[in-house]
């Protein structure tokens, strides 16, 4: 249950990322077509002008709601998205300037006596969006790290429980292991060891060939029990079923 509920917040907390860079990929796609227009003049720059502004309004709602149980996330979205607004707001302004005829003459003029307020409220942008996604990086690593050692942790109870129930099955069946059901069971144990060992190191074993085709639905630590159960079976130490 544990290692189900980091995995689901360790999606949250990857969607959330996702839609933080995309709402400041936005803001730069819209800037940059608005700065194509103003120094060309030529219409084409203002159809991805206009289509980031309108996926930025519904970005910025799906992020508000993404971010709702997040009071530290919100709080930075709620001081950001004014700032935001504001450059959305300029990029237009500058735009409806060099709409007019000596537009050009006009745009150069409303950069001067702005002081560079544009590129303030542009280095703000990304500031704020950059710590969001340092914030949202930070939580990801921290619920990787859990989601791995409760991964760890289902490796020594299932592998551990499962071989503990074959040795209880043995003795409440009152078998004498002789030394073929030894030696099967010294196999089966150099199966899963290794596979439990690299699963406690958090390290993925690799895996080829048809019988890994075959097999590769189970857990390594799963199928050796299983093998030990049909071989000792096969070989009459337990009775079949």
């Amino acid at each position: 249950r544990q290692l189900e509920s980091t995995t689901v917040q360790l999606v949250d907390s990857r969607d959330k990322g996702r839609l933080i860079r995309n709402l400041l990929s936005l803001v730069v796609d819209a800037e940059t077509s608005q700065r194509g227009y103003v120094i060309t003049g030529d219409p084409v720059y203002l159809e991805p002008y206009f289509q980031a502004r309108q996926e930025l309004d519904r970005e910025l709602v799906t992020l508000r709601r993404a971010l709702a149980a997040d009071a530290a996330q919100s709080a930075r979205l709620e001081r950001l998205e004014p700032i935001i607004r504001e450059r959305l707001v300029t990029m237009e302004r500058t735009r409806l300037l060099r709409d007019q005829p000596n537009g050009m003459q006009l745009v150069v003029d409303a950069v001067r006596t702005s002081a560079g307020r544009g590129r303030l409220l542009m280095n703000q942008v990304r500031a704020g969006l950059g710590e969001m996604m340092d914030s949202e990086d930070q939580r990801w690593k921290r619920l990787d790290g859990e989601a791995r050692d409760s991964a760890r942790l289902s490796v020594r109870v299932l592998g551990g429980g499962t071989l503990l129930g074959f040795f209880l099955v043995l003795e409440l069946a009152d078998v004498e292991l002789g030394s073929m059901g030894v030696f099967w069971l010294v196999v089966a144990a150099a199966l899963v060891l290794p596979a439990m060992r690299d699963g406690l190191r958090g390290r993925p074993r690799p895996r080829g060939g048809a019988a890994s085709a075959v097999l590769i639905s189970l857990p390594e630590y799963l199928l050796a029990p299983i093998l030990m159960l049909v071989l000792t079976v096969y070989l009459r130490i337990l009775p079949p079923l």
